[in-house]
């Protein structure tokens, strides 16, 4: 059987007001440790609703090894409340092939998985499936959901 996960996108923003490298710390804070050393950000700078501006980071991993460490992590972070919320309300995170998760950037930056939509820090699993069947029973298995 094929490897079900194409790729993870992460994609995350800093505004002016705030400090772009605790900003990526948060991030790398929730990636196992060789890939938060190793992980390049590609930098889009953008103008916010009212013209302030704001940096669009983005990476994309695409190494089985790396991917499979990475859900590995979620998976051991992701407070069970968040869990079951994946696996109760798989409309709220799952869309075609793809399971769109996104976390608090205070809480990653003190080392914390916490699901949240305001500001977050966006992830995007990308499965090779779009099943939502096959998706939720590859999440069981890796751990992300209960």
């Amino acid at each position: 059987m094929s490897f079900p996960v194409k790729s993870i996108d992460i994609r995350f923003s800093a505004h002016a007001t705030e400090d772009h490298e605790k900003v990526k710390q948060a991030v790398r804070n929730l990636l196992p440790e060789e890939l938060a050393a190793n992980i390049v950000f590609k930098e889009r700078s953008l103008r916010g609703h009212y013209r302030n501006p704001i940096t669009l980071f983005e990476a994309q991993i695409n190494e089985h090894r790396s991917v499979e460490d990475l859900l590995s992590k979620f998976a051991a972070s992701l407070n069970s409340f968040d869990k079951q919320s994946i696996r109760e309300e798989p409309d709220l995170f799952i869309d075609k092939n793809s399971l769109y998760l996104r976390f608090d950037k205070q809480a990653a930056f003190k080392r914390l998985l916490k699901i949240q939509n305001a500001d977050p820090i966006h992830i995007r699993i990308r499965f090779t499936s779009q099943s939502r069947r096959t998706i939720l029973e590859t999440c069981h298995r890796f751990g992300l959901t209960q």
